[in-house]
């Protein structure tokens, strides 16, 4: 009986410690208001400092303290950049950004002179070098390994002028 009592009573204790959690975190909006949709960019390796840092960069957050606060250890947080609308929570966003569930980016380029100019479109826009984005366009082993045989001057016929999605 005494037993019985104790389990309940550890239960209750939880589910108690879990709705003040909720109601502390779970029903507050994050993003400040006026503010629609945001970005939150959280940078390679991912985990919880780069995604600290990308809160406090945001500058869209309400309360950036208090999202970080709600964060503490939750792991498998994974890098990239992530969509905020004005109605989630903070747990919400923990969640998008533990799912991986990333907002594409546009890659748009017409106009470039080489490929050292498009390597350093690409680094702006993707997270890189853009030097490390060069070597890997110039790399012959890769280009053999895709199966083309180009020289470096018919490199740039493989880059067509458009808006790519990645």
């Amino acid at each position: 009986m005494a037993r019985i009592r104790a389990a309940i009573g550890i239960f209750l204790g939880v589910l108690l410690l879990v709705s003040c959690q909720w109601f502390q975190y779970g029903n507050k909006k994050a993003l400040r208001p006026g503010i629609e949709n945001a970005y939150l960019l959280v940078r390679s390796p991912g985990g919880p400092i780069q995604v600290k840092k990308a809160a406090l960069e945001c500058n869209c957050l309400k309360n950036p303290q208090e999202f970080i606060e709600t964060m503490g250890g939750i792991p498998g947080l994974r890098p990239g950049r992530y969509k905020i609308n004005g109605q989630m929570t903070h747990i919400e966003i923990l969640w998008l950004i533990r799912s991986g569930k990333q907002e594409p980016v546009m890659l748009r380029f017409n106009r470039l002179s080489g490929l050292t100019q498009l390597a350093g479109l690409v680094g702006l826009k993707l997270e890189g070098d853009s030097a490390e984005y060069l070597r890997a366009m110039l790399d012959s082993a890769l280009l053999e390994k895709n199966g083309m045989q180009l020289s470096p001057q018919e490199l740039p016929a493989l880059y067509v002028p458009n808006s790519y999605e990645l």
